[in-house]
């Protein structure tokens, strides 16, 4: 950053005054200083002194009335502070001080006058804790001519552009008022340039001056033209602005990828370097050369001019340097593969960065240590360090780092699986590269919103991105970028089975990145290029390339790449029917997808790492069970990776820890946001405003999850990574002769169906996830809404559909029904969303009619459902929230009314039926929290932990577009605050063996794969309850009264379980007939949209 002050000063008073009160804004406010008077030596002026910063040396002069002297000070090595104090008083009164940051080329020029001080003490010291053997010059130049006035208004204006620049170091100016500052004096040079030679030097100066300020701005446009009339001006190639405008026209160029121009400046650069024995510049562009090669794929030549340039910096003792020459060092490593050369490197500029209180460098080094460790598979950390980037960003206005630490954090949540926050992520980059008009880097960042794209099975969105960066990197030229392009194209046509074009694209790619010398490029080159091969039928290619991917990545300990390559492979190894090296293949990869986890402790991050690997678990099962005869072994496989996503929120976590004031307030503060987002997404009709709530509820529930990890603490012996599979033969003996599980598992070739009971296991194929959902669908279209006049047409269209879902599942299957009693359905997929007890079984009828049913979302948890210590509980006291009373806003006499939000909250007399039917049953054991009562805070004032049973009769949030969005609306008669959404439902204190949830929809939630729906069912479970009833669909009041009054009746009075009262509560509603003899509930509507989830069996014993 550049600070100038004119080096010409007259005896003129008017002068001295303008200058004095613009540099009266920097000292205001500071605090005095006293300096030892003793040991300063006398400043002559026209004698060069040196020393050494850490000396903190001292000089003293004195100044006549209207006199003025300019100190020139250059600081090649080391930041240095400037302190000028008026030694008139005792102790030495501080009026002046300034940061002067290293230069190896320009001397700062800082004006005296006699206003500020007569009797004048100089100190120098080094800033902050910067390098103190770092050498300085200081000449003193008496200034005694009369200046033209066009001199004094320049000399005015420039001071007033070096003190504004000064204070955007500290945040209280910007870089446009500096820039602006700089043009006024431009303007003002060019009048007086042509008149007087001395104004031609001072043109020069700030035109290069206001480039910088138009480079911090972004405005490389700008920054360009400045330059090169800069160049133009500087007639001699000893100038040294013509060298560092040279300089600066290669760096624009390298920004924006046209390497061939940056090359050509730079190597002009380095010329007028040497003439002109520079060595700390030659450094700086043998870095930028570095950067240059390593962005064309030449990652042995980058080292080497990195390492060149590191040892000039070393030697130069200038930290600044020295830092930027470790952060280079550190990115060639992490990109020709060598991890850990380049955590070290990181780790040391960042220790130094930080002594040397530079916090733009350590937000770099910081970015660099995060990318390394998310290249290495460390999730967590990788997080960790990108994070502080980010706050060192946030805090200091550091945009473009800001940017790229965004990037780097979206490239590690893509790598998670977190799929939608990374692209959220991602477009928060590239509005950030945008301010500093990044144009390269926004391209960048188009390429991986078109990975997004591609990995969430959006191949025309991803194409249209990919298309779009290929254009552009034709235009600069690099082959690196181009190549990859077109492995990106190939990528995405391989995806959807477009071999042909597959094929064009990646010999493409080849022909671009053959000469490339970037081994993890490489890497992943040649493991898609054996699968292309292969599918194109030139076998003997694709197990070249196999060979060489697996080896490159190996070298690398590159497994991600590696658990790619092997999946890869085992598909190649399958087609041609080698299946027990298939299994070979795909064991090493499941080795390695469990080595990985190991790093990802936190549980979302977790549970979406390992939701991608599903479909390599599900091409291992069908060759296993091609391969083995031993169902129990495919099941333990697919039960492994299942409970190991979502066992982590079922685990036997203690209580949060006490929060810490802070954190309470920036929890309450997350929550109060949400709930504004969840409005705010209701409200919304139109899908483009709906996506951007979307986003940002996305961003807020994350900050809620790190903050609750902040302090949630686990079991000493349950940590992440050593979480087992369930013990299915404990479970198969604690069966009884009359259940029987049903485990499904869906995947895009072949699905599976697993049934357990107490003797044996038995293991049959399914179409795809995709006959499935349709056929689904099917079903649900003609159950999920009221039957209305179209009764007869939709009857048979309904029988067609389930019984066509209900053969495609059972018929055919050795299963003997009618021993069992009791199904406990483990769902995946599309069948999440439908209650099985509507389908049919050969033979059998419906299974209502003689079934129980209840869903689990894996063995795992029901193993830990079941072991689960119960907390001790005061009786078998029952919770009844229903029909919260919702005021209109600015309704004086308070009646009750619908609040217009944008999603229901009418009133619900059909609850208070619903309530009083559950009281005439339970009797005092209930506690009833309705109209105002039914509010959030009254729900929080009750020790809920001493619940048998929690029942809600109030309307009910799904989203299937974001977990968070899900809640309960509850009375806003008291307050506002009436959403109960899911992180606060987490957060309560359940000890309860049942949460009935009576309102609409209060199922359903998004689909994960390996984890089912994530759903308000799933948030009372990690609050604490074993056994969960809600809804699939929008429930009809009266219906819903009756069958829940029937089923506490079943429960409570008959001491039926829980599975078995709601069976037959639904066939009391089924089967309900009024005087006329009419069946006006018969239809799957009105009854079959309830289901437990959690163990069917009773608990009363």
């Amino acid at each position: 950053m550049k600070k100038y002050l004119s080096n010409k000063w007259g005896k003129h008073l008017a002068v001295s005054l303008v200058l004095v009160s613009y540099l009266l804004l920097l000292i205001w406010g500071r605090q005095a200083q006293a300096l030892d008077k003793l040991a300063a030596r006398s400043l002559e002026p026209g004698i060069a002194y040196s020393g050494i910063v850490g000396d903190r040396d001292r000089y003293s002069f004195s100044l006549a009335a209207s006199q003025a002297i300019v100190l020139e000070v250059s600081q090649p090595n080391t930041d240095v502070k400037l302190v000028l104090s008026d030694n008139s008083f005792s102790p030495a009164k501080e009026v002046f001080a300034a940061s002067i940051p290293a230069r190896s080329w320009l001397p700062e020029k800082v004006l005296v006058s006699a206003e500020l001080c007569s009797r004048c003490l100089l100190q120098l010291a080094p800033v902050n804790n910067a390098d103190k053997s770092g050498s300085y010059t200081l000449t003193a130049i008496s200034l005694s001519s009369e200046l033209h006035q066009g001199e004094i208004d320049f000399a005015a204006v420039m001071t007033r552009a070096a003190i504004t620049w000064l204070r955007v170091d500290e945040q209280q100016a910007n870089f446009d008022q500096v820039f602006k500052l700089y043009l006024k004096a431009i303007a003002l040079a060019d009048n007086f340039s042509a008149v007087n030679s001395e104004m031609k030097g001072a043109k020069i100066r700030s035109l290069y001056l206001a480039s910088q300020a138009a480079h911090w701005l972004g405005n490389y446009q700008v920054q360009q033209e400045f330059v090169t009339r800069v160049i133009a001006l500087s007639e001699n190639d000893r100038d040294q602005y013509r060298l560092n405008a040279t300089f600066d026209l290669g760096v624009i160029a390298y920004e924006n990828k046209q390497f061939e121009h940056s090359t050509r400046y730079l190597t002009r650069a380095r010329e007028l370097a040497q003439l002109q024995g520079h060595k700390l510049m030659q450094a700086k562009i043998l870095s930028r050369l570095g950067l240059i090669a390593g962005g064309e794929g030449r990652q042995g030549e980058a080292g080497q001019y990195f390492e060149q340039a590191y040892q000039v910096f070393i030697s130069s003792g200038d930290w600044r340097s020295t830092i930027e020459g470790l952060i280079n060092l550190g990115w060639s490593h992490l990109h020709h593969g060598s991890l850990g050369l380049a955590l070290n490197y990181y780790h040391q500029a960042r220790s130094f960065a930080a002594k040397a209180e530079l916090p733009n460098l350590e937000a770099q080094a910081l970015i660099g240590i995060g990318s390394s460790y998310g290249r290495m598979g460390d999730i967590d950390q990788a997080i960790r360090f990108v994070d502080q980037a980010l706050t060192q960003s946030v805090k200091f206005s550091y945009v473009f780092f800001h940017a790229r630490a965004l990037q780097a954090k979206a490239q590690i949540l893509l790598n998670a699986g977190m799929f939608e926050l990374a692209g959220d992520v991602f477009e928060e980059a590239y509005l950030a590269y945008g301010k500093v008009n990044a144009v390269a880097d926004q391209i960048n960042i188009r390429y991986f919103l078109g990975k997004v794209h591609n990995s969430l099975g959006s191949y025309a969105k991803a194409e249209d991105y990919y298309r779009e960066v290929l254009a552009y990197d034709k235009q600069t030229g690099n082959h690196l970028d181009i190549g990859s392009g077109y492995n990106r194209l190939a990528e995405t046509a391989l995806e959807q089975k477009h071999y042909a074009r597959a094929l064009t694209y990646q010999q493409q790619a080849l022909d671009y990145l053959q000469d490339a010398d970037d081994s993890h490029v490489k890497g992943r080159l040649y493991s898609q290029s054996a699968l292309v091969y292969f599918f194109n039928g030139l076998t003997h290619e694709s197990s070249a390339y196999f060979r060489r991917a697996r080896q490159l990545q190996q070298e690398l300990k590159d497994y991600a790449g590696l658990i790619t390559t092997g999946y890869r492979m085992a598909i190649a190894e399958a087609v041609n029917g080698n299946k027990k090296q298939a299994v070979q293949a795909l064991d090493q990869v499941i080795a390695y997808i469990q080595q990985q986890q190991q790093h990802v402790s936190r549980g979302d991050l977790r549970r979406s790492f390992l939701a991608q690997q599903q479909k390599i678990i599900g091409l291992q099962i069908g060759l296993m069970r091609d391969t083995r005869s031993d169902a129990l072994e495919t099941l333990e496989l697919s039960e492994m990776f299942r409970s190991q996503t979502l066992n982590e929120w079922l685990r036997d976590l203690s209580k949060a820890k006490p929060v810490p004031p802070e954190l309470a307030k920036k929890r309450a503060q997350l929550q109060q946001t949400l709930q504004s987002q969840v409005i705010s997404y209701h409200q919304l009709a139109d899908a483009v405003s709906r996506e951007q709530i979307i986003r940002e509820t996305r961003k807020t529930a994350y900050q809620l999850q790190q903050l609750e990890a902040a302090f949630q603490t686990g079991k000493a012996d349950d940590k992440p990574g050593e979480i087992k599979s369930a013990d299915i033969r404990q479970i198969q003996q604690g069966l009884d002769l009359n259940s029987l599980i049903l485990y499904f598992d869906t995947n895009a070739g072949e699905s599976y169906l697993w049934t357990v009971a107490k003797n044996n296991i038995e293991l049959y194929s399914l179409p795809s996830n995709q006959v499935l959902s349709d056929q689904v669908l099917a079903v649900l279209l003609q159950v999920r809404d009221s039957p209305g006049s179209q009764h007869s047409n939709r009857s048979r269209q309904q029988k067609q559909a389930i019984k066509q879902l209900s053969d495609t599942l059972f018929l055919g299957k050795d299963i003997p029904w009618q021993q069992y009693d009791n199904l406990l359905i483990v769902p995946d997929g599309a069948l999440n969303y439908l209650p099985l007890s509507m389908l049919t079984l050969p033979g059998q009828g419906s299974l209502v009619e003689s079934k129980q049913v209840s869903y689990m979302p894996s063995l795992g948890v029901l193993s830990q459902l079941l072991n689960r210590e119960v907390q001790s509980r005061e009786g078998n006291k029952i919770l009844l929230l229903a029909n919260p009373a919702m005021l209109q806003a600015g309704n004086a006499d308070e009646e009750f009314a619908r609040v217009r939000v944008g999603f229901e909250t009418g009133e619900l007399p059909y609850t208070e039926k619903e309530a009083n039917s559950i009281i005439e049953i339970a009797g005092n054991r209930v506690s009833l929290l309705s109209r105002k009562n039914a509010s959030k805070s009254q729900l929080r004032a009750q020790a809920l932990a001493d619940y048998q049973i929690i029942h809600f009769a109030t309307h009910g949030l799904a989203s299937t577009d974001e977990p968070a969005l899900a809640g309960l609306v509850l009375s806003n008669a008291l307050s506002d605050d009436n959403l109960l959404l899911a992180p606060e439902i987490i957060n309560l204190d359940i000890n309860a063996e049942l949460v009935v949830l009576s309102g609409c929809e209060t199922a359903l939630g998004r689909l994960i794969d390996g984890e089912g729906l994530q759903g308000l069912s799933r948030v009372f479970f990690e609050a604490g309850t074993r056994r969960v009833v809600a809804s699939l669909w929008s429930v009809q009041d009266d219906a819903t009264a009756k069958l829940m009054g029937a089923f506490y009746q079943f429960l409570l009075k008959e001491k039926k379980a829980p599975g078995e009262a709601l069976r037959l509560a639904k066939l009391e509603v089924k089967n309900y007939q009024r005087r006329n003899r009419q069946k006006p509930w018969k239809d799957p509507f009105y009854w079959a949209g309830f289901v437990l989830q959690g163990p069917g069996g009773a608990w009363f014993d």
